[in-house]
């Protein structure tokens, strides 16, 4: 089975912080607006495009950068 994958890129809702979306077989989201809703927004868009979340990393040297990982086969 072959796979395609994505990270999910949240610094905060600040202005100025980085978000992000991207994936590896079609064009990065990039221009995400910064608020709670927009954070479990996407979360529940992946999970229901079928993405599964495989990995989370806490970046230590920022008090709210997180990536997280997913995959789902291709289709």
């Amino acid at each position: 089975m072959k796979w395609e994958y994505a990270n999910f890129e949240w610094e905060g809702v600040k202005r100025g912080q980085h978000r992000a979306v991207r994936f590896t077989h079609r064009e990065s989201i990039t221009k995400i607006e910064g608020s709670d809703a927009t954070f479990y927004s996407i979360l529940r868009s992946l999970g229901e495009d079928g993405w599964e979340m495989i990995s989370h990393v806490h970046h230590p040297n920022s008090e709210s950068y997180n990536t997280w990982w997913f995959k789902r086969p291709i289709q």
